[in-house]
């Protein structure tokens, strides 16, 4: 029987096929990677956008398995950062506020916000328990990139509604910066919020 592992270690190899030639590509036309107007050529886009969705396909996992199936979860990870997430000004990049790591039809939070603690990253949430079909043993899932590492770490057995924090530990991330995300899912795993993107911080 193929599992939903096999299915990402098929899709982790061919995303890694597709980069490799782009960035081969990319070699025979000179490395050129913005043009004379500011814009980043397309291949140059998706390699970024491929190369960052590969670090945190596990967290995307959570959700996108369920909307797009388990052998397209890269593709229209990929597709939908390209369209909603790719910013060409000032500077041509992924824009993290616009990225959902987790999506799905439960509340998350009015208020949520993350900030540094000693090799642990500190998030708090508003009380809104009953809002939208939330319940005090909602999980919540805590999720720090580093971009610099190019490297996620995540849980979703960080806490629950209920506690109004969670802390993240991710001690291989002290002095570097990360962008970071909270989103909730039910106790019995069935209904998942959008994520909350809660900014960049320094990790100390």
């Amino acid at each position: 029987m193929t599992t939903f592992s096999s299915f990402k270690d098929q899709l982790t190899k061919g995303s890694a096929g597709i980069t490799d030639m782009i960035r081969k590509n990319k070699k025979q036309t000179g490395n050129q990677q913005i043009d004379p107007q500011g814009n980043m050529p397309y291949p140059r886009k998706f390699e970024m956008v491929s190369e960052f969705v590969i670090n945190i396909q596990d967290v995307l996992a959570i959700s996108d398995r369920y909307h797009y199936g388990a052998p397209y979860l890269w593709y229209h990870s990929i597709r939908h950062i390209m369209k909603y997430a790719f910013i060409d000004y000032p500077v041509p990049g992924i824009n993290y506020k616009e990225i959902l790591i987790s999506r799905g039809n439960l509340w998350n939070t009015q208020k949520a916000m993350a900030k540094a603690a000693p090799c642990a990253i500190t998030f708090t949430w508003t009380n809104d328990i009953g809002i939208g079909g939330t319940n005090p043993d909602d999980k919540c899932i805590l999720v720090a990139y580093c971009g610099s590492l190019k490297k996620c770490v995540f849980t979703k057995e960080g806490g629950d509604r209920r506690s109004g924090e969670a802390k993240l530990a991710v001690p291989g991330f002290r002095s570097h910066k990360v962008h970071t995300w909270l989103g909730f899912i039910s106790a019995d795993g069935t209904r998942i919020a959008n994520s909350v993107y809660t900014g960049e911080i320094k990790v100390t």
